[in-house]
């Protein structure tokens, strides 16, 4: 008897388990909102007070870009104006 009981709880289970779909995955990221403001707090530089600044994140990713860009600039310029190693009163291969 306990085995005929045994025997119809597993057929049981198995059929309720065949028909189930796979579990879903997990949702994706959604993409986030360049119109979400972001605050960052800053060192205001001459003072000790720090400085607490809110722009949208693709007012944030502009800004960052900019400061790339600049820098990028400032260390092309500066690699062409300094010339060959002669140039500038120094030795090559000591």
């Amino acid at each position: 008897m306990a085995a005929l009981i045994l025997a119809l709880m597993l057929s049981v289970s198995d059929a309720s388990t065949a028909g189930a779909a796979p579990p879903a995955a997990p949702p994706a990221k959604p993409a986030p909102d360049p119109n979400r403001i972001i605050c960052k707090t800053e060192d205001n530089f001459g003072s000790h007070m720090r400085q607490r600044t809110c722009k949208t994140a693709a007012a944030w990713s502009a800004q960052e870009r900019q400061v790339q860009r600049v820098f990028r600039d400032i260390d092309h310029t500066s690699a062409q104006n300094m010339g060959p190693p002669q140039a500038m009163g120094m030795s090559v291969g000591q």
